[in-house]
Formats: structure tokens, sequence, C-alpha cells
């Protein structure tokens, strides 16, 4: 009897353990900001990254655990850029706006390596009970960096933390506009605008004071 031939085709290429787990997150990531927490299965989540549910299981021990590392990702790269800018204190108008440009650009940057984390992040995990508090902190940290920044600017207390949220909520709301419609190439631009409606915001506020 005639050796049978093995069966020919693509075999899956198997990938380093690191890189299985963040192609994992990169399609869970697509997955849940397409339906949302309850509404994703891991079964749904093995399909987008190409994997057996056992491989995913092997990564990471449930879909809570997998959603949060989702966010978990997304903070460590906004960590990286929360020193900037350490203060306002004493730089110019034009030294400010440099500043606050250079900070947006590596929001922008940072927000273009996990797009469809980020979008999880500031569209639907607040409002999903499995990950409110967890997003919420990382909401939280942004707005008291933003306050603290603004403490020596404005004095009452109420119209910074307005100003502070103002400014969030436009900057936030504004890269997730740019990552639908904005070309990568014309990041710097984009973040110079923002850069001048953000002075905006808090300049209507100092001058008023």
């Amino acid at each position: 009897m005639a050796a049978s031939t093995p069966a020919s085709g693509p075999k899956r290429r198997l990938l380093p353990r690191a890189a299985r787990a963040a192609s994992i997150l990169r399609a869970a990531s697509r997955t849940f900001a397409r339906g949302g927490y309850a509404a994703t299965s891991m079964d749904d989540i093995a399909a987008e990254a190409g994997v057996s549910k056992l491989m995913l299981y092997r990564h990471f021990n449930s879909k809570h655990e997998l959603y949060e590392a989702v966010l978990a990702e997304v903070r460590s790269r906004l960590d990286a850029i929360e020193h900037r800018p350490a203060t306002l204190v004493g730089l110019t108008p034009a030294e400010g706006l440099r500043e606050a440009t250079a900070t947006l650009v590596a929001t922008i940057r940072a927000a273009r390596e996990v797009p469809d984390a980020f979008r999880l992040l500031y569209e639907h995990a607040s409002h999903e009970p499995e990950s409110a508090a967890y997003a919420g902190s990382i909401r939280a940290r942004g707005l008291a960096k933003a306050e603290s920044l603004l403490a020596p600017l404005i004095e009452d207390v109420s119209l910074r933390r307005w100003a502070a949220r103002v400014v969030a909520s436009i900057t936030d709301e504004a890269v997730l506009a740019w990552l639908d419609v904005g070309e990568p190439e014309r990041d710097e631009d984009l973040a110079g605008r923002l850069a001048r409606i953000q002075a905006a915001v808090v300049g209507s506020v100092t001058a008023a004071e």
C-alpha cells in the first residue's frame, strides 16, 4: 500500500508568545469596539484573531481579563506622555502653545498605535458596567493633570474644573474624529490647531477673572 501523502495547504504561522498575545489584543480591540463588552464572546474574539478558543485561553483567563488588558495597553501609552507638559508657569504664550502642540502630537500618535483600543476607552468603556470604574480612573488622571496645570492660571476652582473638563472633552472627541478622517502626515497640523482651541478655552476664562 502506498504511503499516504500529507494534505497540502497553508500552515498556520507560529508566533512567539508575546507576538501572539499582541495579535490577540488587536483582534479583541476591534471586536470589543464593534460590539461592546456584553455582546462580544470569546468565540468572536478567537475568530477575529484567527486562533482557536483554546489558544485564546492560553493567553487570557477570561473575557474580563482580556478587556482590561486592552484598556491597560492604552493606559501604558498615555502614561508615557503624562509628564508633558510639566508646568505652564513661566512659559510665554508661544512657548505654551508649542508645548501643548508637542503633547497633542504624542497623544495622537499613541492613539494611532492602538486606534481600536483608544476608541474603546473613550467611546464605550465608561458605559460598560464591567469597565466603567477602570476607564473612569484613567480619565480622572487626565483631568487631575489638566486641573493641576491650570491651577496657577485660573484661581476660581469651579471655573478651573470646568475649563479642564471642556479641554479634555474637546481633545478626546477631536482625536477620535481625526482617527476616522485625518491623514497621519497631517497629525502635527491638527495638533497645532487643537492646541489653539485649548488656548482659546483657557483664555476665555483667564480674561474674565
